[in-house]
């Protein structure tokens, strides 16, 4: 004998609260793939952002100094070279480099201080020049291999 209470039966069925938990965990675990999808881009942004600032630095003090970088020490050991002819470590049609390795400073630094590698295309021009920067890391990396990568093209005006 089967005692009801006097307003019916009372709480969820077994079917009911499997069906609940299973509703709330493939929830779950979609905003967690989410949260580490958002995770992943977040630091490939940073990445990119301080490639793009140290680009900015390469090519501001270039700007500043385009050619007698060797007599000034601000300068002396910098990644990038100066302007007086034209100069390339990379060939951007076959993607043939020889990279310069850049501590986060801009100066050039061994490979295993190194955060970035450099591939440069300097153009000479009468009073200007063409200057392609490239930046990839890891630096260890091949460039075909690279997580990451970031291009600048700039023209600087030579006296």
């Amino acid at each position: 004998m089967i005692l009801l209470s006097p307003r019916g039966q009372r709480g969820f069925s077994l079917v009911e609260v499997v069906i609940t938990i299973g509703i709330v965990g493939f929830v779950v675990v979609g905003i967690l793939g989410l949260f580490a999808l958002g995770l992943r881009t977040g630091s490939e942004s940073l990445e990119t952002t301080k490639a793009a600032n140290l680009s900015s630095l390469l090519l501001n003090q270039r700007r500043m100094v385009p050619i007698d970088g060797t007599n000034s020490p601000l300068l002396s050991g910098f990644s990038l070279p100066d302007l007086k002819e034209s100069k390339s470590n990379f060939d951007p049609s076959s993607s043939s480099i020889t990279p310069v390795y850049v501590g986060a400073d801009g100066y050039a630094t061994n490979v295993a201080a190194a955060e970035y590698a450099l591939g440069y295309v300097v153009t000479k021009h009468a009073r200007s020049a063409s200057v392609y920067c490239l930046l990839y890391w890891p630096p260890r990396a091949d460039l075909t291999n690279a997580i990451g990568r970031y291009e600048i093209s700039t023209e600087i005006a030579v006296p």
